[in-house]
């Protein structure tokens, strides 16, 4: 999978079937610093990065690791650079309630920061395990590296729960569908849309993600439209992908 990827979120304010909004398109701290491929290249520091950003031609970008906690420092760099806010990529443990409640105070200063400099979006995730990261693009269509059912139950409650906490603070939360996660692929998507109450939590489509759980992109946005508040775009090597199943490589090799 080509790593690079921007952000596109629709914007707010809009009523469920008004006119179609014009989507803002924004860029993320990935695009110039990737943890999992730490010798790809340098990294770039932040300010610098927002720099970057901005002869790119980008007035939006979500959050990244390097970028301030203190939220006037934070909205100082923005603002001296004509740029906004967008979110951030956030896993959470979503189907274990005890992981969750010992991570659910870091993520209310994620959104304590995020609402202080006027930002409108997080998106969420399951972290990564191992065995899904082994078997990531070629997961066994019977569900034997699945979700229980319990643990779906589970899943389906606290995104309730944890939308309802990210609107709390004035935000909207997106969950996204995920490669080396236990939402990867188009039955276990397909699942998850109909766990998401609209109200508090839609969906961070993410089209490279799907197309490499062996999905189709935009047959899933046609069925699922009105179910997506954010979207990731990435583009997918269909040859490299081909290969790498045949080989059944873990996603760490690819």
């Amino acid at each position: 999978m080509n790593r690079s990827s921007t952000s596109t979120s629709a914007l707010r304010g809009q009523s469920r079937g008004a006119a179609v909004p014009i989507p803002r398109v924004a860029t993320a701290p990935v695009n110039w610093n990737n943890d999992d491929l730490t010798d790809w290249r340098p990294k770039v520091p932040f300010p610098a990065i927002l720099d970057e950003m901005v002869a790119a031609g980008y007035d939006a970008t979500e959050y990244g690791d390097t970028f301030p906690a203190e939220a006037g420092q934070l909205r100082g760099a923005l603002i001296e650079r004509g740029l906004t806010l967008c979110g951030c990529f956030h896993p959470l443990d979503l189907t274990d309630d005890e992981r969750l409640a010992a991570q659910l105070p870091r993520l209310k200063q994620i959104l304590e920061l995020f609402a202080a400099v006027g930002c409108a979006d997080i998106v969420l995730a399951l972290p990564s395990t191992p065995q899904r990261v082994a078997l990531a693009g070629h997961v066994p269509a019977d569900g034997s590296a699945g979700l229980s059912n319990a643990a779906w139950d589970r899943l389906g409650r606290n995104l309730t729960v944890v939308g309802r906490m990210v609107a709390e603070h004035g935000l909207r939360a997106h969950f996204h569908n995920h490669v080396g996660t236990h939402v990867e692929t188009p039955d276990e998507v397909e699942r998850l849309t109909l766990l998401l109450d609209l109200a508090v939590i839609d969906l961070c489509f993410d089209g490279g993600h799907y197309a490499y759980g062996g999905g189709d992109p935009a047959a899933f946005v046609a069925r699922h439209a009105e179910r997506i508040g954010y979207v990731h775009l990435k583009d997918v090597n269909p040859a490299v992908l081909a290969a790498a199943r045949t080989t059944a490589l873990a996603l760490s090799k690819r």
